[in-house]
């Protein structure tokens, strides 16, 4: 959720639905009162990470090491 913070609320502007991706619930407060974003996912669940398939149009990766890009199988 880094660099993400800045970018949230400027989504919300153009009218987009905003999405933070965290590996754990301990940013979600921050991401959904401070951030501004519409919804929140923890990327370690993969049932809701699933539910989530088809419901994003582009997604800004801010994630400073390596790590796999595939879909959700």
């Amino acid at each position: 959720m880094g660099t993400i913070l800045e970018l949230g609320p400027k989504g919300n502007v153009f009218g987009l639905k905003v999405t933070v991706i965290s590996t754990s619930h301990k940013k979600e407060s921050e991401a959904i009162n401070k951030v501004g974003a519409d919804y929140f996912l923890v990327s370690s669940n993969p049932e809701k990470m699933k539910d989530a398939l088809g419901t994003m149009d582009y997604i800004i990766d801010t994630i400073a090491t390596v790590h796999p890009l595939a879909p959700v199988a």
